[in-house]
């Protein structure tokens, strides 16, 4: 896959921890693109609300990838006005990035699964490849929606 490709993996990251960063190295192995982005949620409408703010968890973001140059933290979800809903946040990489450059979002079985949950979902298709990632006691079994 080209260098040009953008791969991010959104999470409330609270805290972030080995399992995030290992599943972000490997995809980004596996893909082969330059870099992963970790973005935390500022406010998740789908989670439990996280024990700490955005900012708090940003700076752990930031210093649990500063010697990994694979993997960088963006800020836009925590310094949003909006609420983090991920429809947004790829309709912000498109202003950024135009409709060429392929944007892949890396996405947990159980994530993958609530999809139709997510606001305007259906549009999540039209703006990224998803990647999903095999998470234990997950099975795939797509809703009906999905499966349309």
């Amino acid at each position: 896959m080209s260098e040009s490709v953008k791969v991010f993996m959104g999470g409330t990251f609270d805290p972030i921890h080995n399992g995030h960063l290992r599943t972000a190295l490997e995809i980004q192995q596996w893909l082969g693109v330059k870099q992963v982005t970790l973005m935390p949620s500022k406010a998740p409408v789908h989670r439990k609300q996280p024990e700490r703010t955005g900012q708090q968890r940003l700076d752990m973001v930031r210093l649990a990838v500063a010697d990994e140059p694979a993997l960088v933290a963006d800020n836009r979800e925590v310094i949003s006005a909006d609420a983090s809903y991920t429809v947004l946040t790829l309709e912000s990489f498109r202003r950024e990035l135009g409709a060429d450059v392929p944007v892949c979002m890396i996405l947990g079985m159980d994530a993958y699964l609530s999809l139709p949950k997510w606001d305007r979902w259906q549009e999540l298709l039209k703006l990224c490849h998803i990647v999903v990632v095999k998470r234990p006691g997950w099975i795939y079994e797509p809703c009906e929606q999905m499966q349309q």
